[in-house]
């Protein structure tokens, strides 16, 4: 994870310098979104540096 974006990227790196990179951010808040709704868990506690936040996943309105 980016400290300076907070982006998620895969790829690789030498020296802890990252010569390749793909941001998948999308693909991980969307995946853990799909497994929250799999098991019927739809508000969640999230703890950030900045303090606790109440998250709660609802369906969009058509």
């Amino acid at each position: 994870m980016s400290p300076l974006t907070h982006r998620i990227y895969i790829g690789k790196a030498k020296d802890g310098v990252a010569t390749s990179k793909q941001d998948v951010t999308a693909q991980c808040i969307n995946g853990a979104v799909a497994h929250l709704i799999a098991i019927g868990d739809t508000e969640i506690i999230v703890n950030l540096d900045e303090g606790r936040y109440r998250v709660k996943i609802t369906p969009e309105a058509a």
